[in-house]
């Protein structure tokens, strides 16, 4: 396991999976568990992601429930039955390109890390509250069909995942998935023992929340915001050009901003069916994510932003 970890985790993976699994099971072994991120596993053909997700991870936690029609929204009303295991598992999700799919699949995410008490439903029974303090272990391929599955990542769900990218191991044999379920209970022992470095360290969540960079730019090329991205790199081009080095900070409002676009030859056909609320969206989602460029106004009772010339 050791061995199989270090090469599809890598260095600086490595820490925080272990992290975040010896906190999930220290606490869950202790009767008292705590609420974790959910991860995703993303990696080709030869990772093993799929014997880690369906056959050590539920060893490790007592069983598994496929959560793919529940969290996707598939599913008809009655969950009473997710709430039986810790686990909850998905495997190779068929991708969407159903932006009401994704929308769904997200709210669930953050809705199940978020909070503990939940409503269950069970055919033939009075409506009552769950308390789940589970995990969400996902599996996806790397291309770019599968990554559309993930969650945007704004600010809001940010915090409550980790997303690593899985390398190929080379090592597999047919006996391998017998010799990793026969060293599980020493993997256990070495989690009771694990101490998560300071630096890992997260008040909520138990553990900092971990995202691979080259899997952030993917899916941050395909959000429903990037052509509103693609406009303000074109408007910063345009309004800080290098006749222009002592020009201050821009602000107005989406509508100001819309017309100066207009403005602009190279946003002509960005802005064909871009409305000032869509773009007032699309600057409170970059603000979200951490660009440190946009801002909002302070002036009180104006929807006004600033672009910053940095």
């Amino acid at each position: 396991i050791a061995h199989w970890f270090e090469v599809i985790f890598g260095e600086e993976q490595l820490k925080y999976q272990l992290a975040w699994l010896s906190y999930a099971y220290v606490n869950a072994y202790k009767g008292k568990p705590k609420k974790g991120q959910a991860q995703f596993l993303v990696g080709g053909v030869d990772t093993g992601k799929t014997l880690y997700n369906q056959h050590l991870l539920p060893l490790i936690f007592g069983g598994q429930q496929p959560a793919s029609a529940y969290l996707t929204g598939k599913s008809d009303n009655f969950n009473d039955y997710m709430f039986e295991k810790y686990l909850w598992t998905i495997d190779d999700t068929t991708p969407t390109a159903s932006r009401a799919f994704r929308n769904t699949f997200t709210g669930k995410i953050k809705e199940h890390v978020a909070n503990s008490e939940f409503l269950m439903n069970g055919k033939n029974k009075q409506p009552g509250r769950a308390q789940w303090f589970g995990r969400m272990s996902i599996t996806l391929n790397d291309d770019s069909a599968n990554l559309k599955i993930l969650p945007d990542l704004d600010m809001s769900i940010r915090d409550k995942l980790m997303i690593y990218k899985m390398t190929k191991y080379e090592d597999f044999t047919h006996e391998f998935m017998d010799e990793v379920l026969a060293e599980a209970k020493y993997f256990c022992s070495y989690l009771l023992q694990h101490e998560i470095p300071k630096e890992l360290f997260d008040l909520r969540f138990g553990v900092k929340a971990y995202i691979d960079k080259s899997i952030e730019e993917v899916v941050s090329a395909d959000s429903q915001w990037s052509a509103v991205a693609d406009l303000l790199r074109i408007f910063r081009d345009y309004y800080y050009d290098a006749d222009n080095t002592d020009e201050k900070d821009w602000s107005g409002t989406p509508s100001d901003l819309l017309l100066q676009l207009g403005k602009i030859e190279k946003a002509a056909i960005l802005i064909r069916d871009m409305s000032p609320n869509r773009l007032g969206w699309g600057l409170r989602h970059l603000e979200k994510t951490g660009c440190d460029w946009i801002e909002r106004s302070s002036k009180k009772g104006k929807n006004e932003w600033i672009i910053k010339k940095i």
